[in-house]
């Protein structure tokens, strides 16, 4: 305090107060001086600054996209004259790329070693579905350089297949010849290789269909049920299954049915009740017609019209 330069080692502050009252308090502030500069993460060397000089590590892995557990890093190590880093001090680090917060930690409490060639190969371990970055940081045996940050890389981890997707609903019911749209969607960013479709009617039947591609960030397609498949019934049902593999041989698949349902309304009139009452109909110059419009599914419009002998409409 006061523009007092203190040496490097412990202090404590202490503030003490009181009041016009004469209560009073106080309080210690523990603190400590160290003006060396900061490890550099593998402590304990002196860096000799007319020592040779650490080039940028390379790290390469042994896949960008895995199902397994873990990758393989390998950590090249030189210096600027070409010469291998032998037992160079090398740091590999992993953190989460699709997780908010993630910093790059150590895979390891200590450092390792590259071997006389300045090659270091360790296994990164991905514990959990998602997309990791990867980097390696080293410093010479002599510390004759300062840590060296690597170039750094991405890998992902994929432990499920294509996200399959329908454009309609299980069990929709069309009453035209439909044109469906599919998806197989990249899960974790891993590219979907393929998508199978196949379209069967209930008997077991594969129907012929039209695939036409659709642009999207996977593989999609407007699936036409083909006018060449003729209905054997009023209604019928489908399955429309889909087979989807990505780029690390992981596989998605699904079904979905709909129903074609061609069936249309039936009208029914109290046809008894008519012949028997036409006489009455005449002499009252009005008539009553008792039916029903039914249907499978809701209707949409139902409209009744009398004519005449001529074919005129009088009601």
């Amino acid at each position: 305090a006061g523009g007092a330069v203190l040496e490097d080692g412990s202090y404590t502050a202490k503030v003490v107060t009181s009041d016009t009252l004469g209560n009073s308090a106080n309080y210690e502030i523990p603190f400590e001086v160290n003006q060396l500069l900061p490890c550099t993460d593998v402590c304990g060397l002196q860096i000799d600054p007319d020592g040779p000089v650490l080039r940028t590590p390379q790290l390469t892995l042994s896949a960008s996209m895995t199902t397994a557990q873990g990758v393989t890093a390998d950590v090249q190590v030189s210096y600027t004259d070409d010469a291998p880093a032998a037992q160079a001090a090398v740091i590999v680090e992993t953190r989460r790329a699709d997780q908010l917060g993630s910093v790059f930690t150590a895979i390891a409490a200590q450092p390792g070693r590259a071997d006389e060639a300045g090659q270091y190969i360790v296994t990164v371990p991905l514990p959990e579905a998602g997309t990791y970055l990867v980097r390696a940081r080293a410093t010479d045996v002599d510390a004759n350089s300062p840590l060296q940050s690597s170039n750094v890389l991405q890998v992902v981890r994929a432990t499920q297949g294509p996200l399959l997707e329908y454009s309609f609903l299980d069990a929709q019911r069309f009453n035209q010849k439909p044109t469906l749209q599919v998806r197989a969607l990249p899960r974790s960013g891993v590219p979907v290789e393929s998508l199978d479709v196949q379209v069967r009617r209930q008997d077991g039947l594969t129907l012929t269909r039209t695939l036409a591609p659709v642009s999207c960030a996977g593989i999609c397609y407007d699936v036409t049920v083909g006018e060449d498949i003729p209905l054997e019934s009023d209604v019928e049902s489908y399955t429309v299954q889909l087979t989807a593999v990505d780029a690390v041989a992981l596989q998605s698949s699904a079904s979905r049915g709909f129903v074609m349902d061609v069936h249309a309304p039936e009208i029914h009139f109290d046809e008894a009740g008519l012949e028997d009452d036409h006489v009455l109909y005449t002499e009252l110059g009005s008539m009553h017609i008792t039916g029903s419009i039914i249907g499978e599914n809701a209707l949409k419009s139902g409209t009744l019209t009398v004519e005449n002998q001529a074919g005129t409409h009088v009601y």
